[in-house]
């Protein structure tokens, strides 16, 4: 009765209280993930005690918790919905719906005035169709009455009758917001017999890392760290769907800073998530684990020409991130990006590749305001 890696499964969903007891899960729940590792552990507690042995008095056990990690292809969204959404909730802050499609009634560059504003929110990306055949993604960073101010600026002012979607997406918490909770359920099926249900409860992501390998396919990396589990010797046999999301492939993508495009290379955006543990003498040792704070960091290559960048990190220039993917097709439509109106490069250094010099570029993104929604970066799936 061996128990072989393909047969195993998991499932993510959102808690409706920090490290509940018995979560629900159903088919819907379970993830297509590349790579993911699940574990457990119980503090051991040494006691010093001294006595006529030169032996350690026997451990006792003391804390429970568990963690993991869950690699998931960074994929378009089916419906509204894409692989993987709890964990990009939990991992970047709060997750904004697709909205139903709008039309523009007048623009400028810097914002569009549409029919209905219903289920539009700051934040969000949105689709602009600004001429036939031509889409332009940008975050709304303001919204009065049935104006949306965005970044980064349209190319062109959109015209009525222009199309407006919003996207699927996910950005940053506010400290006021309330805080996403995962319990992650590993399903392991043997050759015959039946099948054990691992729950691992109070998990909250503390790293988030979306990576964009030229022509590889792009990957989203969550770190877990969480409180109890439990075991079940008689699992559950879910009934998983055949269909597998359509994954970005770092071809033909567009990458900007500050309205210059870059031939970037190796592009990765890490959300992470400063976490602290609460703890109690009447439960298990772990209370809670609480997000108190968040960082967007990133990093990408470009064959070195010059000073500019150097010049530009060096006089401590800010300016807006968008990043637009494709599944590899030149004339595929954009299914996934990133948008950040304020990034400052934190670090510009040389370095040799394949006998070519390189710039190897890091950056933050930076909070733009304070309002009560937080607009420093925003993911969206289309």
């Amino acid at each position: 009765m061996a128990f072989i890696e393909k047969g195993r499964s998991l499932a993510v969903v959102k808690e409706v209280s920090y490290a509940a007891a018995t979560p629900t899960f159903v088919d819907a729940d379970y993830v297509d993930y590349t790579t993911g590792d699940m574990s457990t552990d119980i503090e051991k507690i040494e006691r010093n005690v001294i006595r006529n042995s030169m032996l350690k008095l026997e451990s006792i056990l003391g804390t429970e918790t568990s963690s993991g990690n869950i690699t998931v292809e960074v994929s378009a969204a089916n419906t509204g919905v894409v692989n993987g959404t709890l964990l990009y909730e939990a991992g970047i802050g709060k997750k904004i719906a697709q909205a139903v499609a709008t039309t523009a009634t007048a623009g400028t560059t810097s914002s569009v005035t549409v029919t209905s504003a219903a289920g539009l929110a700051e934040g969000q990306t949105i689709k602009v169709n600004i001429s036939v055949g031509v889409d332009e993604y940008v975050m709304i960073t303001d919204i009065a009455g049935l104006v949306l101010t965005v970044s980064p600026n349209f190319s062109v002012a959109p015209d009525a009758g222009d199309a407006v979607q919003g996207l699927l997406s996910y950005i940053l918490p506010k400290p006021n917001d309330a805080a996403v909770s995962l319990a992650v359920r590993e399903n392991m099926k043997p050759q015959s017999g039946s099948a054990i249900d691992y729950e691992y409860l109070g998990q909250v992501v503390t790293d988030t890392s979306m990576d964009y390998p030229v022509g590889g396919i792009a990957t989203a990396a969550f770190t877990l760290a969480g409180a109890g589990f439990t075991v079940d010797a008689t699992g559950t046999t879910p009934t998983l769907p055949c269909a597998i999301a359509t994954p970005i492939v770092g071809k033909n993508a567009t990458f900007s800073i500050g309205g210059t495009s870059y031939t970037a290379q190796d592009v990765s955006v890490k959300v992470g998530t400063e976490v602290t543990d609460i703890k109690a003498l009447t439960t298990d040792g772990l209370t809670n684990k609480i997000a108190i704070g968040k960082t967007i960091t990133g990093s990408f290559k470009v064959e070195y020409t010059g000073t500019t960048l150097f010049d530009l990190y060096k006089a401590g220039t800010k300016g807006a991130l968008r990043l637009l993917l494709k599944d590899g097709g030149a004339t595929s439509p954009i299914i996934h990006g990133i948008l950040a109106p304020s990034v400052k490069l934190t670090n510009v250094s040389k370095s040799v590749d394949g006998g070519v010099y390189y710039n190897d570029i890091e950056f933050e993104a930076l909070s733009i305001d304070c309002d009560t929604t937080e607009k420093a970066l925003s993911v969206f799936f289309a």
